[in-house]
C-alpha cells in the first residue's frame, strides 16, 4: 500500500474544512483533484474515510481513527523536507573527521567549537589516529576528511593545504633557549623528542639527512610534552600546539637558520562526492585559518 504525502494532506484539509470545495481552494487544485486524491487514499487504505451527502462531508469512524496517524505522518514528511533543505543549504548533517595526533588534540578542537557555534545542526565526529592510518580511513569511507601533516598520497587520495606551520622548539621556561630564536646548530647539543616518524622524515628530506640526534620518538604529543616538562629533552612541533604546551608549563622558541615549514593538509577521497555538511566544514576550516592565525603563540599559564 503506497500512500503519498499529497493524499494525506488532502485528507487532513478536507477533514479540517469539511468541504471538498474549500479544500480545493486551499490546496490550489480543482475540486475534482481533491476528490481523486481522497478516492486514491481510500482505495489504497481499503476503508471509507468520509461520509458524504449532497450537503455535508464528515469523517467516518475509520476516518476519525486514521486522523491522528495522518497528522503525525505529514509532520514527519514536513520534518524530512526541512532536514533535506538544511542538508542542501549546508545547515545540517554529520561529518566524520580523522585527525593526526598533533592537530587532533590542539587546533582541531578549537576549530570544531567555533564551527558548532556557526552551524549548530551539523555534528562533527573526530577520531584521532596515527598519521599512517589517516589516509586509509578516508579511502575506506570511515572519514569524510582527514587532517594532518603533508606526506605522500595514496592512489585514491587528494589533498589541499590548510595552513603552514614553522617547526619550533618547545622547552621549559628556564631552558637556555628561553626568550630567543634557536639555530639548528644549537639543537645538535640537545636531546630532541619527536612526535611520530613523519617529523624526522620531513626534516631529513629538507636537509638531506638528520641534522640532530633524536633521543625519543613517541606516538602522542602529551607524552612528548610530559617528557620535556621534566627536563628529558626539547620537543619539535609547530607553534599551533602552544596552548597545550602552556598547560605543561612549556614555552615556544622559534627555530631558524633556516626556518623549516611544515604543511598541514586536508585529505579527501578523490572520487567520492563530499556531503554538503563535509563541504561546509572544509570551507569553514579554510576560512578559519584565514581569519585566525593558527600559529599564534598562546602565553604560558602562570605557575
Amino acid at each position: 500500500m503506497d500512500i503519498s504525502c499529497r493524499q494525506l494532506k488532502a485528507f487532513l484539509t478536507v477533514a479540517n474544512l469539511r468541504s471538498f470545495t474549500a479544500a480545493a481552494k486551499v490546496m490550489h487544485i480543482t475540486q475534482g483533484g481533491v476528490s481523486a486524491l481522497i478516492r486514491e487514499l481510500e482505495d489504497r487504505s481499503g476503508v471509507k474515510l468520509f461520509d458524504r451527502t449532497s450537503h455535508s462531508v464528515r469523517l467516518s469512524k475509520a476516518g476519525e481513527d486514521f486522523l491522528p496517524y495522518a497528522r503525525r505522518a505529514v509532520e514527519h514528511f514536513r520534518a524530512a523536507e526541512r532536514y533535506t533543505a538544511d542538508l542542501r543549504e549546508q545547515r545540517a548533517g554529520q561529518v566524520r573527521v580523522a585527525g593526526a595526533p598533533l592537530i587532533a588534540c590542539t587546533l582541531l578542537p578549537r576549530m570544531m567549537a567555533a564551527f558548532a557555534c556557526a552551524s549548530p545542526m551539523i555534528r562533527v565526529h573526530l577520531v584521532d589516529v596515527p598519521m599512517g592510518e589517516l589516509q586509509d580511513m578516508v579511502s575506506r569511507g570511515d572519514a569524510d576528511l582527514g587532517l594532518g601533516p603533508e606526506r605522500n598520497l595514496d592512489p585514491d587520495i587528494v589533498s589541499s593545504t590548510l595552513f603552514t606551520t614553522p617547526v619550533s622548539v618547545i622547552c621549559p621556561p628556564d631552558h637556555r633557549f628561553r626568550g630567543r630564536h634557536v639555530s639548528w646548530e644549537e639543537l645538535r647539543r640537545e636531546p630532541v623528542i619527536v612526535v611520530g616518524q613523519e617529523m624526522i622524515d620531513h626534516i631529513a628530506y629538507e636537509f638531506g639527512g638528520a641534522s640532530f640526534a633524536v633521543s625519543q620518538v613517541v606516538n602522542h604529543v602529551s607524552t612528548a610534552l610530559g617528557l620535556a616538562a621534566v627536563g628529558n629533552g626539547v620537543v619539535l612541533a609547530g607553534p599551533f600546539i602552544s596552548q597545550l604546551a602552556s598547560a605543561y608549563g612549556l614555552i615556544i622558541c622559534p627555530l631558524e637558520a633556516p626556518v623549516l615549514n611544515r604543511k598541514m593538509m586536508i585529505y579527501e577521497q578523490e572520487t567520492r562526492t563530499s556531503s554538503p555538511a563535509a563541504a561546509a566544514f572544509k570551507a569553514f576550516l579554510q576560512q578559519y585559518v584565514r581569519d585566525t592565525d593558527p600559529n599564534q603563540v598562546v602565553p604560558r599559564c602562570a605557575p
